[in-house]
């Protein structure tokens, strides 16, 4: 259930983020670009759709490799614990 929440929240805070911010995303020579254009105003549209779309890839490999995390953070190896000794079994020897 905290997951989920937490998953939600941070999916509403990117798109938030996304759309307010999203002239601001734009690098200095774009802008430069932008600014000596003829037709301002859909260049600027394009580039920030651009910046968008390759925002979304970048942001769906971190939520990947977040939610792997998650998913496997109590993750623990049988063998490997079978393989160590405990105390008690530590100081018989």
């Amino acid at each position: 259930m905290r997951l989920k929440y937490f998953a939600n929240l941070l999916l509403n805070a990117a798109s938030i983020l996304a759309v307010a911010a999203a002239p601001a995303f734009a690098c200095p020579m774009c802008k430069a670009n932008v600014a000596n254009a003829e037709n301002a105003n859909e260049i600027a549209a394009t580039i920030n759709t651009a910046i968008l779309i390759l925002l979304a890839p970048t942001l769906a490999l971190i939520g990947g490799l977040v939610k792997l995390v998650f998913k496997y953070r109590h993750y623990h190896n049988d063998e490997y614990v079978n393989l160590t000794t405990s105390g008690s079994e530590r100081d018989a020897q």
